[in-house]
């Protein structure tokens, strides 16, 4: 029988947030000294926390930048480095996009109201250019990642928020005033629901990303450019997605789930994970945990190890076809420009085959569709991006047990705009994204029609 979704997780929050807390603000105040290493156990042992609380923990840490791993239990905590916290504010702004254009519908009044106040607040301190201007820029933006109602979304949203606020070194001066037309059209997107409006308000953050970060550049004394596109981090930044021996651990405890030898609503332990894959406690934990963020997995209350498998609903599928849109017009924008030859063939390639299956209606236009999400999440030269992309890119084919058909046949306007995004229209890029994100809305509905509620 399908999970009702009763016992779904909001997964904005995650049983090791106050262990991240705890840890971020012992090294900050000095309490935990930067730059020597710390075991798992002495920092569980410091904070009074469970050692897998503190693993999940770290693992947050260092793929912000805020600890570097010298060991399998043993870190270094460090400073995020310009670098880092540009890239992370290159994917906040993609991401801040799409959470606002899925909150838009679901406001309330006193939503509205709340989020007005905030708008005023911040345009005041920003016009009066007072010390709280940051501070009252930033609650905007986590209204945002609060409001919106696809989880997934706001989880990965929420951890760019949390490395563009905490990333720069102390010091780092705000000279950066006018936010109007971010202010201005996210709070028309609030007060009229709008979708497009909201993708308006995005590229308006986008563009004032760009003047903030070219001011940190100038007081780093960094050439132009060098972090409004930052380099290619993506061999410093540890992957979410499994590899190697946590990767082995993972396909055991999935496969476990998807036969149901692990059964859905019953209680598991990570020694039974670890009886069931024969690994190591570190990467059943790290199993564990992706398990959870899948939406496969709830962890009990009251307990930060055990956990109980689910089967998700069918508005969790509809929120991770969404970010899958959302994270692949990031990296669409990204890529455009770059020179490689061989892989804009690729691309271009991929973009054909959308373009026949469409037009002759042929099925294979859902594994073209995967494949072209595949292919910006492979190359875009970002972490960040990369990771959010591969992650909803997979779950995917993990949430129903059967994914269904894409029917939008009308998907050919998709092909039209990547043509062009490849030759180096950014903007191109963009429209092909919200072309997509509405044959995506389309999907989603004739999906519910087709398939019922299926437990929303």
């Amino acid at each position: 029988m399908r999970d009702t979704g009763a016992d779904r997780a909001d997964t904005r929050e995650t049983p090791w947030d106050d262990a991240w807390l705890a840890i971020l603000r012992a090294a900050r105040s000095g309490v935990l000294a930067e730059g020597r290493p710390w075991s798992v156990a002495e920092l569980a042992a410091r904070l009074g926390a469970a050692p897998g609380a503190v693993r999940g923990a770290l693992f947050r840490l260092e793929y912000q930048g805020f600890a570097r791993r010298v060991d399998d239990d043993v870190v270094v905590l460090t400073q995020a480095g310009p670098e880092r916290w540009a890239a992370g504010t290159r994917a906040l702004v993609g991401m801040l996009e799409y959470a606002v254009r899925s909150a838009v519908p679901v406001l309330t009044t006193d939503d509205v109201d709340r989020y007005r106040t905030l708008v005023d607040e911040a345009d005041r301190a920003l016009r009066l250019r007072s010390d709280g201007a940051r501070s009252a820029l930033l609650a905007t933006l986590g209204f945002w990642v609060g409001m919106c109602p696809d989880v997934l979304l706001a989880r990965f949203t929420r951890r760019m928020l949390e490395l563009v606020t905490f990333g720069l070194v102390p010091g780092t001066a705000w000279r950066t005033w006018d936010a109007d037309a971010w202010l201005a059209s996210s709070l028309l997107a609030a007060t009229t629901g709008d979708r497009d409006t909201a993708h308006d308000a995005g590229h308006a953050l986008a563009r004032f990303r760009d003047v903030r970060v070219a001011d940190v550049e100038a007081q780093a004394g960094l050439a132009d450019g060098t972090l409004v596109r930052p380099p290619d981090l993506r061999p410093a930044v540890p992957t979410v997605v499994p590899s190697s021996a946590v990767g082995t651990a993972w396909d055991a405890l999935l496969g476990a789930v998807r036969s149901g030898a692990l059964e859905a609503g019953q209680r598991y332990t990570v020694d039974d994970v670890v009886r069931i894959t024969g690994q190591r406690d570190a990467d059943a934990d790290l199993a564990v945990r992706q398990l959870e963020v899948m939406g496969l997995a709830r962890f009990l209350p009251g307990n930060r190890t055990d956990f109980s498998p689910r089967t998700p609903s069918l508005d969790e599928w509809a929120e991770n076809a969404a970010a899958v849109v959302a994270f692949a017009e990031l990296g669409l924008r990204i890529l455009v420009g770059h020179d490689d030859h061989t892989q804009v063939a690729e691309a271009r390639a991929i973009v054909d085959q959308v373009r026949r299956h469409a037009t002759v209606r042929d099925p294979r236009l859902t594994s073209a569709l995967v494949d072209l999400a595949g292919w910006i999440a492979d190359h875009v030269p970002d972490p960040f991006v990369c990771d959010a992309l591969h992650y909803t890119h997979s779950r995917a084919f993990l949430l129903l047990d059967e994914p269904p058909p894409f029917r939008q046949w009308g998907v050919t306007d998709v092909a039209a705009h990547l043509d062009r995004a490849f030759d180096g229209d950014e903007r191109a890029a963009a429209n092909a994204a919200h072309a997509l994100a509405r044959h995506v809305d389309a999907h989603v509905a004739d999906v519910r029609d087709r398939y019922g509620t299926m437990g929303t």
